[in-house]
C-alpha cells in the first residue's frame, strides 16, 4: 500500500496487485484489522493528504 497509495485508491488495485479477488482481500483485512479493505484504504488516504497538507507548509 505504502509504494501505491498516490497511483492507487481502489480495493480492486490492490487486489489485482495481490493476484486475488477483491472480496479475498477484503475478508483478509477484516480478519486482521477488524474493519474493511475500503476502510483501511481511506483510513491510509487520509494519513497521506494529512501528511501532505502538514508537510507541503514547510516547503
Amino acid at each position: 500500500m505504502e509504494v501505491h497509495i498516490k497511483d492507487k485508491q481502489r480495493v480492486a488495485d490492490y487486489a489485482e496487485l495481490l493476484g486475488i479477488s477483491r472480496i479475498s482481500l477484503n475478508k483478509a483485512v477484516k480478519a486482521q484489522f477488524n474493519i474493511t479493505a475500503s476502510q483501511l484504504l481511506k483510513q491510509r488516504l487520509a494519513f497521506e493528504i494529512q501528511n501532505l497538507l502538514i508537510y507541503s507548509n514547510r516547503r
